[in-house]
């Protein structure tokens, strides 16, 4: 859920259609988190005025508080990790990290 909300703050209203393809889900899933988001009050879903049959989620006022909490606590959360661990434990974090976007990027590029 918080990928979603987190891909909505950029303020732009987005399609359900734009979250499945850009996080990967299916646009059941995505139906479903938005349903949640919206009972919830995080976000809500207006008509596409390039669509009728698509709707274009934005996020409300919570919803965007809710994000600015949840980057907060992540930042905090890698730094407090980032300082238990030794310098060649995040050198070796880094390199596997760097890798795996890498993979990630290729397989996208596959797509």
């Amino acid at each position: 859920m918080f990928l979603i909300l987190d891909l909505l703050a950029s303020g732009e209203p987005v399609s359900q259609r734009t979250i499945a393809d850009h996080l990967g889900l299916t646009t059941a899933a995505v139906s479903r988190h938005i349903t949640t988001g919206r009972d919830r009050g995080w976000l809500r879903a207006e008509s596409s005025p390039a669509s009728r049959r698509e709707h274009e989620v934005v996020l409300t006022s919570a919803g965007h508080a809710l994000v600015e909490r949840g980057r907060h606590r992540r930042d905090e959360a890698g730094r407090r990790a980032a300082g238990e661990l030794g310098g060649a434990e995040l050198r070796r974090m880094a390199r596997s990290l760097q890798g795996l976007c890498g993979y990630l990027e290729e397989q996208l590029r596959e797509r």
